[in-house]
């Protein structure tokens, strides 16, 4: 007997076709399917608000996302992402970010959103020569403008660029570039500096045309309390920082994390939490729920199937059927003595369901 001998062969395939899908519907335990989402009224603030600061009928936000382990915050923050990478083009002047878990260092969170904004939008901002307000007068950032606007060596836009994501992200800059740019601090940029720096840039951005909203999607929030003290509050107060310097306009943030986190993290740093709204994601507390969040898997799969084999007639019946999703649902709800179950037990229950059918 081989080691992989039990590598799927093309009669398991076979199988799940019988179901009409190309592979099992559901995920395996701990995989996110971004593409999927399952509509949560609990969300619903947090949808129009938004929308309204995508359509720019309303400022940004600040939301706090709570709920249990495996009840689908990590799945919610990984669709958005999704649907904001695939409205790319509908969305004008947006640039969003997603961030799997906490960051070590405020300088990652600046890093990421300067890598959000990206180098082609910083080669733009430099080659229309931004003009900085008066209050920028005797910066480093306006004397680096003030030098790239009397450069007559435009091939040296790019390198410029670069080097202004470095330097705005924390990385150590040497004597050549800082002579070359007149910059007169010898010290990494702190993120004291760096984000009304940021700010004045994105005004730039705004001006020009190229940007005026930011959208940050930080996930596991909860991992915030393993820091230790002065990393964390080091990482709070970069955090609240980046909020007070936007000041409602242009930033939109959603963090989620697990039931008690923000609670915590809230009375530690009221500063912080006097800013977030919060919105609690509920688990699936119905046979009806968790046959809609059967479905959408299920549904989903179906149409890869019929793409794949450019088929038009959709089956009247998936497996497995809605009797068996609430039989299954029946017996999680039991095995936990509650009505009350997470997604990620019910879509577990149901990838083993599958295999087990085409195993069988």
């Amino acid at each position: 007997m081989s080691f992989l001998s039990e590598l799927e062969s093309s009669s398991q395939i076979a199988e799940y076709e019988t179901l009409g899908y190309l592979q099992n519907p559901f995920p395996i335990r701990g995989e996110v399917r971004p593409e999927i989402y399952v509509e949560r009224p609990e969300l619903e603030s947090i949808r129009q608000h938004l929308l309204g600061f995508l359509s720019e009928k309303s400022r940004g936000g600040f939301w706090a996302m709570e709920g249990a382990r495996g009840i689908g915050k990590s799945n919610f923050l990984q669709h958005l992402d999704w649907e904001l990478q695939k409205a790319h083009g509908k969305l004008k002047y947006t640039v969003h970010q997603y961030i799997p878990s906490r960051l070590v260092a405020p300088q990652q969170l600046l890093e990421k959103i300067i890598q959000a904004i990206g180098d082609d939008i910083f080669y733009e901002l430099l080659k229309n020569k931004p003009i900085l307000p008066a209050s920028s007068k005797g910066t480093d950032l306006a004397r680096f403008f003030k030098k790239i606007s009397e450069s007559k060596e435009p091939q040296s836009l790019e390198e410029s660029a670069r080097f202004l994501m470095r330097w705005m992200s924390g990385y150590q800059t040497y004597v050549h570039e800082r002579e070359k740019y007149n910059i007169w601090s010898k010290e990494r940029m702190p993120p004291a500096v760096a984000f009304p720096y940021l700010r004045r840039i994105v005004d730039c951005l705004e001006s020009q045309g190229l940007l005026n909203k930011i959208i940050l999607l930080l996930d596991e929030f909860e991992e915030v309390q393993l820091l230790k003290l002065p990393v964390r509050s080091e990482y709070i107060q970069a955090l609240k920082g980046l909020i007070n310097t936007f000041n409602w306009k242009g930033l939109f943030i959603i963090i989620a994390g697990q039931e008690g986190s923000f609670a915590t993290i809230g009375e530690q740093y009221t500063s912080l939490s006097d800013r977030w709204q919060r919105a609690n994601l509920l688990p699936i507390s119905s046979a009806t729920e968790a046959v809609n969040l059967a479905n959408a898997y299920m549904v989903f799969a179906h149409q890869a199937y019929l793409k794949q084999h450019q088929a038009e007639k959709e089956r009247q019946q998936l497996s497995p059927s809605e009797i068996e999703i609430k039989a299954i649902y029946g017996d999680v709800s039991s095995e936990q003595g509650s009505v009350r179950v997470s997604q990620r037990n019910i879509l577990h229950e149901l990838y083993q369901w599958v295999e087990k059918r085409v195993n069988s």
